[in-house]
C-alpha cells in the first residue's frame, strides 16, 4: 500500500507546481501588456510630440510629408520634377490621391495612418512567426529599431507604409495566398525600389504564381495607374524626369550639402577621404559576401507554412543590403531592421532552439542594441548603419540557418488543410454520437 504521507506530497508538489505556472503565465501576460502600452506610447509620443505638441503650429513640422504633398502635386501638374525628388512615377501617382483634400486634413489623415501601421507592423511579425500577443518581445525589438522608428514617425515619410506592405506580402506568401502577395510586393515597389530584390527572390524559391502575380501588380501600378494620373502624353516626359532624378541621386559620391544624407560615400569621406573608395568598396564586398551566404542557405533551407522565420530573414537581407549601401541613405530608410530584430529576439526566447543558437540570437540583439545607441558622429553614421544592418540582417540569416524548423500544425497553414481537419473533426463527433445512441437503445 501507499503511504497516506506520500500521497499527500504528490498533491503539493502537483499544487506548488500548478502555481509556479500560474505565476509564471500571469507574469508574462503583465509583462506583454506593459510591452503593448509602453512601444503604444513610445509610437504617439514620437509621431505627435514634434508634430502635433510641439513649438510649430500644426501641422507646420511635418516636414516630409509636406514635400510629399507639394511635390506630387507639382509633377502631376507641370509633368517635371523637382530638386531631390527621387520618388518613382508609380509613387507620385499614390502621393498625389492624397492631395485632394486639404493640407491639414491630409496631414492628420496620414498621421493616423502612419501611427496604426507603426503597431500593425509588429501585430504582422508576431503573427508570422506564432508569437502572436507576446508585445514584451515586440517592445524588446522595438528597442533595436526606435531610432530610425522615431525619425520616420516625426518626419512623416512612407517608409512605414513601404514596411507594412512587405510584411502584407511576405505574410500572404506565408499563407499561399500568391495574387495578394503579389500585389502588395509590387505596392512595396511602387513606394520604394528597396524591395525590387525580392522578385528574382520568388523565381530562386520556386514561388512562380507570386511572381506572376507581382509581375501584373507591376504592370498596374507602373505603367496603369500613371498612364491614367499623368495622361498618356505626358507618360514619358515624366518618367525622363525621373530618370534624371534617379541619376543624380544615385552617384556614388559624398553629398555633403544634403542635411540629413548619412550614405556610406558621407561617412566614408568623413573618416579618410583620401580612401573612401576603398571603405566603400571593402563595405560592398561584405555586404556581397553576406548576401550570397544567404542566396545559398535560402535555396537548400525547405521553408514549412508554419515556420516565417526563413523567409522573413531572406527578406530583410534582400532588402536592408541596398537600403544600406544607398548613396542616397536617411536617417528613416533602415525601418525595415524591425524584421531580423524581431528574428533574433524570438530565436532567443524560443525553448525549441539548441542552447548555443539562442546564445548567438542574444549576442547579436544585444550588439544590435548597443549599436543603435551608440552616439557616433552624425559625418560617420553611415558606417555605423551599415555595421548595424550587416549584423542584424547576416545574423538573422545565419540564425535561420542554425536553428530547428517549426514543423508543428499552425492555424497559419493552408486554408485546404484547414478544412480537412475541421470535417475530420465534425466526422469523429457524428460517429462518437451514433455509437452512444445505439449503446442507448435497448
Amino acid at each position: 500500500m501507499i503511504p497516506i504521507g506520500a500521497i499527500a506530497d504528490v498533491k503539493r508538489m502537483g499544487f506548488w507546481s500548478r502555481t509556479r505556472n500560474e505565476i509564471a503565465s500571469r507574469t508574462l501576460a503583465t509583462l506583454d501588456a506593459a510591452g503593448l502600452i509602453a512601444m503604444i506610447c513610445w509610437v504617439c509620443y514620437s509621431g505627435m510630440g514634434t508634430n502635433v505638441f510641439g513649438k510649430l503650429p500644426w501641422p507646420t513640422a511635418m516636414v516630409d510629408y509636406r514635400i510629399l504633398y507639394n511635390s506630387s502635386r507639382h509633377v502631376v501638374e507641370t509633368s517635371t520634377y523637382p530638386f531631390q525628388y527621387p520618388y518613382p512615377p508609380s509613387a507620385v501617382a499614390l502621393q498625389y490621391l492624397t492631395t485632394h483634400i486639404e493640407y491639414p486634413i491630409a496631414a492628420a489623415l496620414y498621421l493616423a495612418i502612419n501611427t496604426i501601421a507603426a503597431i500593425a507592423c509588429w501585430y504582422i511579425i508576431l503573427r508570422m512567426l506564432n508569437w502572436r500577443g507576446r508585445w514584451g518581445l515586440a517592445f524588446l525589438g522595438y528597442l533595436v529599431a526606435s531610432p530610425f522608428f522615431h525619425w520616420e514617425l516625426r518626419s512623416q515619410n512612407c517608409n512605414l507604409l513601404f514596411l507594412m506592405a512587405v510584411l502584407m506580402a511576405a505574410s500572404c506568401l506565408q499563407r499561399r495566398r500568391f495574387s495578394a502577395a503579389g500585389g502588395f510586393l509590387a505596392l512595396s515597389i511602387a513606394l520604394k525600389l528597396f524591395s525590387i530584390l525580392v522578385i528574382p527572390y520568388l523565381l530562386w524559391k520556386r514561388q512562380f504564381q507570386a511572381f506572376a502575380w507581382t509581375a501584373i501588380g507591376m504592370v498596374a501600378f507602373w505603367i496603369v495607374l500613371p498612364a491614367i494620373v499623368f495622361g498618356p502624353e505626358r507618360f514619358d516626359t515624366v518618367y525622363r524626369g525621373w530618370l534624371y532624378q534617379m541619376a543624380e541621386s544615385s552617384r556614388n559620391v559624398a553629398d555633403l550639402a544634403h542635411p540629413i544624407l548619412i550614405s556610406l560615400p558621407n561617412a566614408a569621406h568623413a573618416v579618410d577621404a583620401q580612401n573612401a573608395g576603398w571603405i566603400v568598396g571593402a563595405v560592398w564586398l561584405v555586404w556581397t559576401t553576406v548576401a550570397a551566404f544567404g542566396a545559398v542557405a535560402a535555396w537548400y533551407r525547405r521553408d514549412t507554412p508554419a515556420d516565417a522565420f526563413g523567409l522573413l530573414a531572406d527578406i530583410a537581407l534582400l532588402i536592408l543590403g541596398p537600403i544600406s549601401v544607398s548613396p542616397y541613405l536617411e536617417p528613416y530608410h533602415p525601418i525595415v531592421c524591425a524584421i531580423p530584430a524581431m528574428l533574433l529576439i524570438c530565436a532567443t526566447a524560443d525553448s525549441q532552439q539548441r542552447s548555443r543558437v539562442r546564445l548567438l540570437a542574444a549576442s547579436l540583439f544585444m550588439c544590435g542594441i548597443v549599436l543603435s545607441f551608440y552616439p557616433a558622429h552624425w559625418s560617420a553614421r553611415g558606417l555605423w548603419v551599415n555595421a548595424e544592418m550587416l549584423l542584424l540582417a547576416g545574423g538573422a540569416a545565419l540564425i535561420a540557418h542554425l536553428r530547428v524548423a517549426i514543423r508543428t500544425q499552425s492555424s497559419i497553414e493552408a486554408p485546404k488543410t484547414q478544412i480537412v481537419a475541421r470535417k475530420d473533426l465534425w466526422m469523429r463527433i457524428v460517429n462518437s454520437l451514433k455509437s452512444s445512441l445505439k449503446r442507448v437503445k435497448p
